[in-house]
């Protein structure tokens, strides 16, 4: 089993956007500023404070990363409120490949388990790989919308009876 941690703040979107992101100086774009972050606001269809956008920052760090959204539509998103950011905590073997693929699979489950609005990417299940049955994602600190821990468990077809329980079980 592989735990990853992640270390959660939230910030007002206002006044996040605001400021310069790709400054080299902004707090966002210390060394370590990579992990995850969502973005949550108002969505006509789902109403206040909806979890609308999950995305991660393996590559780049969050101030870089987060400038790039000024792609969102704004005519269907009323109102942006607040950004949360995760930082993962630091691994045990300091290896930066093995940060970006924490940070990927962990991605891909966390979109799988909150389904956010705005997310075209990597809602279709997981439940083919099994590498997800052995992931537990534990979150710290201002979690906001996400649960405290994330398993792999529940999205992985790892685990599946299928004798036990069948694809199709309604039948006429």
């Amino acid at each position: 089993m592989t735990i990853y941690h992640f270390t959660w703040e939230s910030f007002e979107w206002d006044h996040i956007i605001s400021e310069n992101l790709n400054s080299n100086k902004h707090f966002l774009n210390e060394s370590d500023c990579y992990g995850l972050y969502y973005i949550t606001g108002s969505h006509f269809l789902y109403g206040q404070n909806t979890l609308l956008y999950l995305g991660k920052s393996q590559d780049q760090r969050f101030g870089y990363r987060l400038s790039q959204h000024s792609d969102f539509d704004f005519t269907n998103v009323p109102r942006i409120n607040k950004l949360y950011i995760g930082k993962l905590l630091n691994r045990d073997d300091g290896n930066s490949k093995s940060w970006g693929e924490a940070i990927n699979l962990s991605e891909k489950l966390f979109i799988n388990s909150l389904l956010p609005a705005m997310n075209s990417q990597n809602i279709k299940g997981i439940l083919d790989n099994e590498i997800y049955g052995e992931i537990v994602i534990c979150n710290w600190n201002d979690i906001g919308f996400l649960l405290p821990e994330i398993s792999g468990y529940r999205f992985s077809g790892k685990y599946w009876d299928e004798q036990k329980y069948p694809e199709n079980p309604l039948t006429e």
